[in-house]
């Protein structure tokens, strides 16, 4: 009886948790990557907007749209370096969906803080705001853009689309995070400054532990050839069905034709991907040392009954349903 009422209680919370989120919390995937194309580097801005934090608006098509004001800010010694303000459309669908932008900014070698600001322009107190800092340091010798993990690569020659490069369609992850759904793991980079490396030469690609030591062993291993050349893009993909959950390290490695290492440069990721429920199974665990285990009925009951008035529609329903069950209360 007691595990059934924690039971009950645990997805109460989990609702009330997934549905505040959804109300309130704008959420957008940013992320970024340098290149140095033809000696002019240039940052690219990858933007996510999560469709289900953010409200779409019905239109005279019968169709939904959102809206969202964004400011992207680049400081470079407390000063703005560069600066973007515009207003990002979702397609028009049936649905709510997630949709994506590219932004491109030039850059030179330095340290710099990287903002972005956003607004739901149906809600306006929905809001978004996150900054990191991030250098640049591109040489005129053997060099290594950022990387860009990708969650789709098509061929498209649509030359107008910016993420179109190279004749593929380059689709970024969300959060660098794959989930169990994506089973293959798409790269792109540049290597510059190449002409010189001697035939024979190697591009080695290996994914580690995130927490590794002398010792950690490659668990996946990808070798290509590397052929000499002052701009050298990479574009594969490496098979990842067998990554369990958890946090992972990307290292692409130039070797010459001796074997001797000349540069190296990495990126960590996250993955989920259970296997046996062993993340359901530890959850089960330690519910009991969580502060769920300790809410009373009382207190939940009120939390619950607070968003009735703010909430509608289908959700709404749902949620007085819960409220005048008996059998959960």
């Amino acid at each position: 009886m007691k595990s059934s009422l924690l039971s009950s209680k645990y997805i109460l919370v989990l609702y009330f948790f997934f549905l505040t989120i959804s109300l309130y919390s704008l959420d957008i995937s940013v992320n970024k990557a340098a290149f140095n194309y033809k000696n002019s580097k240039y940052l690219e801005v990858y933007l996510q907007v999560l469709g289900n934090t953010v409200t779409f608006k019905d239109l005279a098509s019968l169709k939904k749209q959102a809206s969202v004001e964004l400011t992207i800010l680049i400081k470079k010694d407390s000063q703005i370096y560069n600066f973007e303000k515009f207003v990002l459309n979702s397609p028009e669908g049936d649905n709510a969906k997630d949709f994506i932008d590219i932004r491109r900014f030039k850059i030179e070698n330095g340290k710099y803080e990287l903002s972005v600001e956003a607004k739901d322009l149906n809600f306006v107190e929905n809001t978004y705001y996150s900054s990191f800092n991030f250098s640049v340091n591109f040489s005129e010798k053997l060099s290594i853009s950022d990387f860009q993990l990708l969650a789709k690569i098509e061929k498209n020659s649509d030359s107008s689309n910016p993420f179109v490069k190279n004749g593929y369609y380059l689709e970024p992850t969300l959060f660098s995070f794959l989930p169990k759904s994506i089973d293959t793991l798409g790269i792109y980079f540049e290597i510059y400054n190449a002409q010189d490396m001697p035939k024979g030469s190697k591009l080695k690609l290996s994914i580690n532990s995130e927490f590794r030591n002398e010792n950690s062993k490659e668990l996946i291993v990808k070798q290509l050839a590397l052929n000499p050349g002052e701009l050298v893009p990479v574009l594969t993909k490496l098979d990842i069905k067998g990554l369990t959950s958890g946090n992972y390290h990307l290292k692409a490695e130039i070797f010459d034709q001796f074997g001797v290492s000349r540069l190296s440069s990495s990126i960590n990721f996250q993955r989920s991907n259970p296997v046996g429920g062993n993340e359901t199974n530890n959850a089960s665990r330690s519910f009991e040392n969580s502060f769920v285990h300790n809410l009373s009925n009382d207190s939940l009951l009120y939390s619950l009954k607070a968003i009735v008035p703010i909430i509608s529609g289908s959700q709404s329903d749902a949620l007085n349903s819960i409220i005048t069950d008996k059998k959960v209360f």
